[in-house]
């Protein structure tokens, strides 16, 4: 066929496993040729786009792949050049040529799709877990190779990719240990650059939960993992496999969980899992207790020069169980117990220092599958709390036992070189009026405060727990937020208040003194 001053010269034939060779030689006026070859499966050409076009002095017919994707391989160069593109055409003598050519490919497109769905006859999780374990292999480029291994862990969905890549001046090993339960199944696509083709998948909402390592050093958690196909009908299969394997270890890995469903079973789970966790040149040694509905979680971090013990103490209730999931960040892996409300409700010490009140903190793991079982033991024991917190209400039988109640949370509260002396005395039985001394104290001052109100005229719905820093108080509002509760400030008469800061040595503290006001000023009958 000549157009113009090239002569071209055609051959389309089927290679194998429905895939098609097309070899297009052009000739030029000198009697140069330059061949291009392109392979590819009529099953990826969108049968839409299949057409007859003029094209110069030229009529050609035009294959565009579905979507668009660069399925279509081309080798140049005697095949040394090897690139991907979404369209060829092929070239017809005449007009009527043309329009058999179109109807041909038209009529080829849907045996070759259903040819394709023949290919790979899997059922089931393991089926096709084997497939894609025996089909990850070597790919050999012109100028560089890629050894591919992978290993099936014990762990359903368990997979180790590891990858060699070598090319003339240096060579350098990628490993990555993932689970295929936490992909995302809708982000499996294709990744082709230049003479490579490869196969990408995401991890759920991008959260960081591969372990990937260097030449056998730990780099940071990633998101995406990336399988190297070596062929177009490799890389295609590899695609189909892993979109349909990924909800099947899903489901295949729920079904085979541990049971976490009661406290004991969660805290024996988490303990088992935390207790040792190494992450680079860091060894974090970790437990976890709940006694009391006040939770503790220690961990020591031992650097080679250094180590540090920090403490964590909380309640399960007031962690937010519909924001905990799995994270990685560098080379950690972890789950992050955040507060409801974003409250400063977790206290902490360092070496035993005490820190500022913090808002969430952060348990670790050594591997993806102990954090997805971890996290469904956190939000186990979250809910049991939440549930415990609700029923925990403070019976309330008289003013007189209320305030002995009170006497014994609202002791002496040291923070740092700070001491706060607390006192509540009833002073009035008949107008329920009560009194709270605060003597606070360190080596430059003294400062006593002495509040009287009455119990009746505090707001039993206007009390709450305020955290600033390393202190926790209990803050108490009257009714309207009236100012009438008469305040002394070592011995000085002050202006009257609308409300009451008590400090307190804890959070539960806390909570049980609001439990209390809250009761006493509810049941304002006067009655003792």
């Amino acid at each position: 066929m000549e157009t113009g001053r090239i002569t071209f010269r055609q051959e389309l034939k089927e290679v194998d496993d429905n895939l098609v060779r097309y070899t297009e030689v052009q000739i030029d006026s000198k009697g140069k040729e330059n061949e291009t070859v392109y392979n590819f499966s009529f099953a990826d050409i969108d049968e839409n786009t299949v057409r007859a076009l003029t094209k110069n002095d030229a009529i050609v017919i035009q294959l565009l792949s579905n979507s668009k994707q660069k399925l279509i391989q081309v080798l140049t160069d005697g095949g040394d050049k090897i690139s991907y593109v979404n369209e060829l055409q092929f070239l017809a003598t005449d007009s009527e040529n043309g329009r058999q050519l179109e109807n041909l490919i038209k009529g080829w497109i849907p045996s070759a799709i259903a040819q394709d769905k023949k290919r790979l006859a899997l059922t089931g999780y393991s089926d096709h877990m084997k497939w894609l374990s025996e089909n990850i292999s070597d790919v050999q480029f012109p100028n560089k190779q890629i050894i591919q291994k992978t290993n099936i862990g014990a762990v359903v969905g368990q997979l180790v990719l590891d990858q060699t890549f070598n090319s003339k001046n240096k060579s350098n090993n990628e490993l990555r240990e993932l689970n295929l339960a936490t992909l995302n199944p809708n982000s499996v696509g294709y990744r082709i650059s230049g003479d490579e083709f490869i196969v990408t998948a995401e991890t759920r909402r991008g959260l960081k939960g591969i372990r990937y390592v260097e030449d056998g050093i730990q780099k940071n958690y990633t998101n995406e993992v990336a399988f190297y196909a070596n062929s177009i009908i490799n890389g295609k299969d590899i695609y189909t496999v892993l979109k349909a394997l990924i909800p099947l270890a899903e489901e295949t890995f729920e079904k085979n969980q541990v049971d976490v469903s009661s406290n004991e079973k969660a805290l024996d789970f988490l303990n088992g899992a935390i207790a040792e966790v190494t992450t680079g040149e860091v060894s974090l040694t970790q437990s976890l207790s709940n006694e009391d509905n006040v939770a503790q979680l220690e961990l020591t971090e031992a650097e080679p020069n250094k180590s540090t013990t920090s403490v964590y103490r909380f309640n399960f209730g007031d962690i937010n169980a519909n924001n905990i999931d799995y994270d990685g960040q560098k080379n950690r892996l972890f789950v992050t117990l955040p507060t409801k409300k974003a409250v400063n409700f977790i206290r902490k010490t360092e070496n035993g220092e005490l820190q500022n009140y913090t808002k969430e903190l952060q348990i670790h793991f050594s591997t993806i599958e102990d954090a997805i079982v971890g996290t469904k033991a956190l939000k186990s024991l979250i809910t049991h709390h939440e549930t415990k917190m609700e029923s925990d209400s403070y019976v309330y039988s008289s003013v007189p036992n209320a305030i002995a109640d009170l006497k014994k949370l609202m002791q002496q509260v040291r923070v740092d070189d700070d001491s706060f002396d607390l006192f509540i005395e009833l002073i009035d039985v008949n107008g329920n009026t009560v009194k709270v001394t605060s003597i606070f104290s360190n080596h430059k001052k003294s400062v006593g405060t002495i509040q009287e109100f009455s119990l009746n005229d505090i707001n039993p719905k206007n009390c709450s727990i305020e955290v600033k820093g390393k202190h926790v108080q209990v803050v108490l509002n009257t009714k309207h937020l009236e100012k009438i509760i008469k305040t002394y400030v070592d011995g000085d008469i002050k202006p009257y208040q609308h409300n009451i800061s008590i400090e307190s040595t804890g959070i539960e503290e806390a909570r049980q003194m609001i439990q209390i006001f809250a009761q006493l000023a509810a049941n304002n009958s006067g009655k003792i």
